[in-house]
Order: C-alpha cells, then sequence, then structure tokens
C-alpha cells in the first residue's frame, strides 16, 4: 500500500484482496512475525468455506485464514476484527503456539520477545 503512513490496516487489506483471486487468503500481519509453521499448517488444514481463526489459551490470534468469498465481503467492513464478527460462522482452531498472539510493533516488543 503506497499510503501505508495516511490509511488503516484494512486499506492494505482490501488492496492485497483486490490484486489476487483466490480460494482462500492467509491474512499474516507484519507484526506477527513469531507465529509457528505448525500454527499455519493447522490453519490451512481445514476446508476454507468459512473463516478460520487460531486460538491459543482460550484467545484468538493471527494469522487469520478467509475464504476467497471474504474478498467482497470485507469492502462494507471498517476492519478485520469487523469483518469476522460478522460472519455467519468461524472456525475456531485450537493451536499450541504462543506467537499466534504476538505482535511486535517496537524496538522493545523485538527486544522482549
Amino acid at each position: 500500500n503506497p499510503d501505508w503512513a495516511s490509511t488503516h490496516m484494512i486499506d492494505s487489506l482490501r488492496l492485497g484482496l483486490a490484486s489476487v483471486e483466490a480460494a482462500a487468503y492467509l491474512v499474516w500481519p507484519v507484526d506477527c512475525p513469531l507465529v509457528t509453521l505448525q500454527a499455519v499448517h493447522a490453519l490451512c488444514s481445514f476446508p476454507c468455506r468459512q473463516a478460520a481463526v487460531p486460538y491459543y489459551l482460550g484467545r484468538a490470534g493471527h494469522p487469520v485464514l478467509l475464504p476467497g468469498t471474504a474478498r467482497t465481503a470485507i469492502e462494507a467492513c471498517a476492519s478485520l476484527r469487523e469483518h469476522l464478527s460478522l460472519a455467519s460462522s468461524l472456525q475456531r482452531v485450537e493451536v499450541n503456539d504462543a506467537g499466534v498472539l504476538s505482535n511486535l510493533n517496537s524496538l522493545a516488543d523485538n527486544a522482549d520477545a
């Protein structure tokens, strides 16, 4: 997103979704680098007819797997969180990976990780 500094994350997501048509989209925020390959495999092991969200110790995290139909549905939403809250159903994927809860936005966050 060339305007990333003056727009919201949802705007970057919309641009990405608009750039390619796919059966599913793995939405992986750049500030969540500690997710393991096992967690990604767990997410991607479900048929993507609905959004799949990783959960660790009862808390939702990232990345999120979206079905291809989300490409148009997300246009009307102010955030990914709103889109997920409006979804008719979500696949809750329990993972043994605290990395899905990581949110590293600063050098201090990175040092603590």
